[in-house]
């Protein structure tokens, strides 16, 4: 008995070689109109007879992702025992038309009756009739679709253990018996497991077609709007956090416990139970439905206000903003760090750590933590004891006198510190300076915490001197000539007659005619303290006015200290000492403004100092015509002022001065005060400018476009020595970074001939140096922009500090005060309510079966 074929054409043969995936990367999901459309794009796929056999296992996850979803075979007879089978792929089969077209040939097959050979064929009545019966071309035979895509067992029959064959796993060739009762037709499509298949197939179009209407969608669907619905009820209690904190508002007050909405009818709260939970009702007033149903509607103890997710969700958001800080450093990689410290209202030593770095095209200064060193360091050694609690009696005394006279020494600011980059997950490496002011505890050669800070962690961070706190230690030099030292004296004592008493501050603003107020010589805020003393000179008149009124008052302090203050201040001496002093703080005055600019470099800081120091020095030079000019503006205020020009009381020291007593008012004043201020301050301000530290510095500066052009031959040799030393560890050779200086002179060379626009500041010099020409020259340049000039960020965290930390909550816990600082500071960084709800998950488990 033999089999014949029609012309259906065997898939096997075909070449599977390449195969279409122009569809399989859009969608997950193929229909059929998209996959009969596509074309042209192929992809080679390996014979896995030359493979490893780690690459025949990748070939053949190659075959199973994407030759199954892509390569659709119109013949069922490949599918068979099929145990992977694409969903696609088997909807498609199901809702196939199998029915043959007009020119298909059916096959037949031969029987032997009455000693002849009959043939008995397939036609398509037989197909229509059993719309599960399908005709294999490449198995040669009839299956049954259903039975072959959904059966799950093997195996039929009475007591379901014979294996099924036919129409199943075995093709239909013999078509002699296909009708009637005991045909094979009829008898398979009266078989249990082919009446199971069509439920099954049934059940999957279902569940394919409309795939909301299946059991586990159904489910899933009510969970996920169960979260939608959570995150919603704690979005409020979020917003509401982060409004406060954004706007430097307490959240607790007298009682943060208890049931918000009051039952009672009138929904109004007569006792203040703090700004936080006021805020939330005022929302549940204004329309706020969701939060209003959340509180209705959960446990009192599932409200998610009480303080202790207070504190969660505040720390939720502090490492939010860190995150956003330290991704952006991640950017340059090189970041330098400023240090501050303080005493808070509570009496607490603050430390302030701010990052420097460069991210788009800006230099930033990142407020990042507050740092209770006492406690720190307590806590430290603390653990430290409770590990090692079997050590040595002396390790114990050690341990306890620590608790005695807790010393913050430089090597334990130091270890802090370091603790503290390590806990932020930053490459010490990278870290390329450190800012500090001049305290000896931070800059000591021996035990200074930047030389610990050097030795042990970052040893390529380069201590930045505060050019602010330069420039106004230098000045604080002039103390040290005795008229301007007592002239500073009288200015405080004055300007504390007038803010220590209410009606003495109301008699100076009536002679002024305006609110207006003097401002104290502080001795921390250097601008104040230059605006002080600028102020106090122009309202001289002024102030001697209101005292000449209260030195007629009956209240005898006010009028005594008013006349002991006026002469004091209508001497010749005072006037003339403060008009030099003034001259003096109008040069540097700008110059320490523009010096706590966060985007201004080293080259600023440089070009600043350079020109203070020639102005200086030429004022020195010509003092007899800069000093006259002074003398003359004072002469006529004292004339004004009815006060004496003469020379003050000679001592005996000065006697034996030559030609003492031939001076005439302007040369005296011009000898003792005007020369020696310029002398004293110019000479600290070369020793703190001209260090040996800030030169080695400043070499780097002339890879500035601007300063290249005009380098010399001796200059490249040392920034090329310079680099090779002091930046080793960014892998720099000697060869490498002199052949990118000369291609970089001669870029900007030929840019200046042209007569193109040369940069002149690291920032702008960045942005027209490309990594692939001139990766070493740009390391550097970013290393530059990075190195800090001014600690005036960590000061200006201690304003902040001061606002947020007051007297009334000073209580408040170190990770409340840091969230809570770096919600006030940097209010340009966005905090998301959604990933903070993906923070606040993490805290506990039943978090996430709250919102996850």
């Amino acid at each position: 008995m033999s089999n014949a074929n029609g012309n259906g054409k065997n898939p096997a043969n075909a070449k599977r070689k390449q195969v279409n995936i122009s569809t399989y990367f859009n969608k997950k999901h193929i229909l059929s109109e998209q996959v009969n459309k596509t074309e042209n794009l192929t992809i080679p796929i390996p014979c896995t007879s030359q493979l490893s056999e780690n690459d025949k296992n990748t070939a053949c996850s190659i075959e199973k992702d994407i030759l199954e979803p892509l390569t659709f075979i119109e013949d069922i007879g490949y599918y068979i025992n099929s145990k992977s089978l694409n969903q696609n792929t088997r909807y498609r089969l199901v809702k196939k038309n199998w029915l043959p077209g007009s020119d298909f040939i059916y096959p037949f097959s031969t029987h032997v009756k009455k000693g002849k050979e009959v043939k008995r064929y397939l036609n398509q009545s037989h197909l229509m009739k059993f719309p599960w019966l399908v005709y294999s071309s490449l198995k040669s035979g009839l299956f049954c679709k259903f039975c072959v895509l959904f059966l799950v067992n093997n195996t039929g029959g009475l007591r379901n253990t014979e294996p099924l064959k036919k129409l199943v796993t075995v093709p239909l060739n013999t078509f002699a018996k296909l009708l009637g009762k005991d045909g094979d037709l009829e008898s398979h499509q009266n078989n249990l497991y082919h009446k199971n298949a069509i439920l099954q197939a049934n059940e999957f179009l279902i569940r394919y077609e409309q795939p909301e209407r299946e059991v586990l969608n159904l489910i899933d669907s009510e969970r996920k709007r169960q979260i939608v619905e959570n995150r919603e009820r704690i979005t409020p209690i979020i917003e509401s956090i982060i409004f406060l904190a954004r706007q430097n508002i307490p959240l607790r007050g007298h009682r943060d416990d208890g049931e918000l909405l009051i039952n009672s009818s009138s929904k109004t709260s007569v006792i203040n139970e703090g700004n936080f939970r006021e805020l939330l009702r005022f929302r549940i007033k204004s329309g706020d439905k969701i939060l209003e149903n959340h509180l209705n509607t959960t446990h009192a103890k599932a409200t998610y206000i009480s303080n202790t997710i207070q504190e969660e969700l505040i720390e939720c958001c502090k490492e939010e903003i860190i995150y956003k800080i330290l991704t952006d450093i991640q950017c340059n990689k090189f970041y330098s760090i400023l240090l501050d410290e303080t005493t808070d209202v509570s009496h607490s030593s603050q430390m302030t750590l701010i990052l420097r770095y460069i991210f788009d095209e800006k230099i930033k200064e990142d407020f990042v933590s507050f740092i209770n060193c006492h406690t720190y360091f307590y806590n430290k050694q603390k653990s430290n004891q409770e590990e090692h609690i079997n050590h040595s009696e002396e390790c114990v005394e050690n341990y306890e006198s620590t608790i005695i006279e807790p010393k913050l020494t430089g090597e334990v600011l130091g270890k802090i510190v370091v603790n503290i980059l390590k806990s932020l997950n930053l490459n010490l490496k990278h870290c390329v300076g450190i800012a500090t002011d001049g305290c000896s505890i931070m800059t000591s050669t021996v035990r200074g915490a930047v030389k610990y800070i050097q030795s042990n962690a970052t040893p390529n961070a380069v201590y930045s001197p505060c050019t602010n706190h330069c420039l106004n230690l230098s000045i604080s030099k002039s103390s040290s000539v005795m008229e301007i030292r007592d002239s500073i004296g009288i200015i405080k004592e004055t300007v504390k007659f007038f803010n220590m008493s209410a009606k003495r501050n109301h008699v100076l603003k009536i002679v002024f005619g305006k609110e207006k107020n003097l401002m104290s010589l502080c001795e921390t805020r250097w601008i104040e303290r230059h605006d002080s003393v600028l102020i106090f000179k122009n309202s001289l008149h002024y102030i001697i006015k209101s005292l000449n009124l209260i030195t007629e008052w009956q209240d005898n302090d006010s009028s005594v200290k008013a006349y002991s203050l006026l002469n004091s201040l209508t001497t010749c001496q005072f006037i003339i000492s403060l008009f030099i002093l003034s001259d003096l703080l109008n040069l540097t005055s700008p110059a320490s403004k523009l010096l706590q600019s966060v985007q201004k470099d080293l080259h600023f800081a440089e070009d600043c100092f350079k020109d203070i120091i020639n102005i200086m020095e030429n004022r020195r030079s010509t003092c007899y015509i800069n000093f006259k000019t002074i003398f003359i503006e004072s002469k006529q205020l004292m004339e004004k002022l009815d006060v004496e020009v003469k020379l003050p009381r000679i001592t005996k020291h000065q006697i034996h001065r030559p030609n003492i007593n031939t001076l005439t008012v302007e040369e005296y004043f011009r000898i003792s005060v005007y020369n020696p201020l310029y002398d004293h301050v110019l000479a600290d301000l070369k020793d703190r400018y001209l260090s040996k530290k800030n030169l080695t510095v400043y070499k780097l500066l002339l890879l500035i476009p601007s300063l290249v052009v005009a380098i010399k031959l001796h200059d490249m040799n040392n920034i090329a020595d310079i680099v090779a030393k002091e930046y080793s560890f960014i892998c720099i050779e000697k060869r490498q970074f002199s052949s990118e200086l000369d291609l970089w002179i001669t870029k900007w060379t030929r840019v200046k001939n042209e007569g193109g626009y040369l940069p002149s500041t690291v920032i702008d010099g960045l942005d027209c140096c490309p990594d692939i020409l001139f990766p070493s020259i740009k390391t550097i340049l970013l290393i530059i922009g990075c190195l800090p000039i001014s600690i005036a960020s960590a000061e200006r965290s201690f304003s902040s500090l001061r606002r947020l930390k007051d007297w009334l909550r000073s209580r408040m816990s170190q990770d409340r005060l840091n969230g809570l600082a770096l919600l006030y500071v940097h209010r340009d960084k966005e905090v998301l309510t959604d990933s903070v709800i993906e923070r606040f998950s993490k805290v506990k488990k039943r978090n996430i079966e709250f919102i996850l």
